[in-house]
């Protein structure tokens, strides 16, 4: 876990030096992490976001007034959250939020033992750490399920079958996925694994620069996807650097050569 300041990029922070924040452009990942989930389920009430421990989906999570309650959690919650905020004073503030609840732990395990059901869940985990064995021969769900590092159980097919079991009937599931046009093969994997779960499952594409070629993706997922209401969102005026109701609709619109890679649904 280490901080940096680059002269374009501001503040970066980094987790197993990979670059998980900056100043410069972290407004476009985490607004659409949350605000694009929020756009298709505005009234959400009870919110779990897994990993995320920089709170910088939590900030945006604490702008939604219908919220009632939040459950964050990290494996390395204390850490990742006392640097960021210590390097990003905005991200405090959904920390103090007396909505929220903070819980340093295997998310895997604590999705399990919660009694909690929730309206939107925010999956902000770290990459998976593949062997040298598959940086030739491909990633389907098996490499998935046998992915190292910290936020390995989260790529297990198991986890995705036990969180279901805690969202509401017209939940939205938001999965950050990773750069579709360099690493298409581990966005189409997990892409997969949610279709066997879910009816609806949508890939949304942005652009966060400080990331892998700058082409990010994100897929939301659920039983029963509502139309993004326009005029709820609207209503909230809530201030944002990236995200609109224009963006959010043009997210879903991908290049040709992407929809055939992924085999997107429409």
């Amino acid at each position: 876990l280490e901080a940096y300041w680059h002269t374009m990029l501001g503040t970066v922070l980094l987790i197993d030096k990979t670059v998980q924040v900056t100043s410069f452009d972290e407004a476009a990942y985490h607004e659409m992490m949350v605000h694009v989930p929020f756009g298709h389920y505005p009234t959400a009430k009870e919110v779990l976001i897994v990993g995320g421990g920089d709170g910088g989906a939590l900030l945006r999570v604490t702008q939604h007034p219908a919220v009632e309650h939040v459950d964050i959690v990290d494996i390395d919650l204390k850490d990742v959250r006392d640097m960021a905020v210590r390097h990003f004073k905005d991200f405090g503030k959904g920390f103090q939020d007396k909505r929220v609840s903070q819980h340093q732990a295997c998310a895997a395990e604590f999705i399990q033992k919660t009694e909690r059901v929730y309206d939107i869940v925010l999956v902000d985990a770290t990459d998976c750490e593949f062997g040298m064995d598959v940086a030739t021969g491909g990633i389907d769900e098996e490499v998935l399920g046998n992915c190292g590092g910290s936020a390995g159980p989260l790529f297990k097919m198991s986890f995705y079958i036990n969180l279901k079991k805690k969202m509401a009937p017209n939940g939205v599931l938001l999965r950050n996925l990773d750069s579709p046009s360099w690493d298409a093969d581990t966005v189409s994997a997990i892409v997969i694994q949610l279709r066997k779960l879910f009816k609806t499952v949508y890939l949304c594409h942005l652009h966060v620069p400080s990331f892998l070629s700058g082409h990010y993706s994100l897929a939301v997922a659920s039983d029963d996807l509502r139309p993004h209401d326009v005029e709820a969102w609207a209503a909230k005026s809530i201030p944002t650097e990236y995200y609109t109701s224009d963006v959010h609709t043009a997210c879903y619109a991908l290049p040709a050569k992407l929809e055939k890679t992924l085999g997107v649904q429409k």
